[in-house]
């Protein structure tokens, strides 16, 4: 694969599910899902840059105020031979490094500029179908603070080429 960097088009949609409201939510099937009402929906679009060569994908991306996380970079990393296991590091306004490994458990140290604390990620499904000409990305996960809060998220990305603003005529 011939090293790469183009500008992409993101759109994003995060559906939230608040364990302590939605009792089992965090061990219900995906399928099953959605009978239950999400209790945070965002959705956003944004621009980007998808980055590819023989050993990596990245998706890069500025957070906006949609995701409560404005300042924020996240970069999505993943080795295209392996699509099934993934990275999540943000920096910025709010500072994190996730691994997302299907029927895995990640910490990571959660650095906002409010507060800061220890969370966990616990990876359900990793539908990973990003190639160096987009595609989309499916993660289904339980974040949990200890002893604080456990939701269920199901985020989408779905990442386009960038069409020309000014096509040739």
């Amino acid at each position: 694969m011939e090293s790469h960097n183009k500008p992409v088009t993101i759109k994003i949609r995060s559906l939230k599910y608040d364990c302590s409201e939605l009792p089992g939510a965090e061990q219900v099937k995906i399928d099953k899902l959605v009978e239950y009402t999400p209790t945070e929906i965002i959705e956003d679009t944004v621009e980007g840059q998808l980055r590819a060569d023989t050993n990596r994908i990245i998706v890069v991306y500025n957070e906006t105020e949609a995701s409560g996380m404005a300042g924020t970079r996240s970069m999505i990393s993943f080795d295209p031979c392996d699509s099934q296991s993934l990275k999540i590091i943000r920096s910025g306004t709010v500072k994190s490094n996730f691994d997302f490994q299907e029927g895995k458990t990640s910490s990571s140290r959660y650095t906002t500029s409010f507060f800061n604390f220890d969370m966990k990620v616990h990876t359900v499904t990793v539908d990973n179908n990003l190639t160096e000409n987009g595609g989309r990305l499916m993660l289904d996960y339980v974040m949990e603070i200890p002893y604080s809060m456990k939701d269920r998220m199901l985020l989408t990305l779905d990442v386009k080429e960038k069409e020309d603003e000014y096509p040739i005529i």
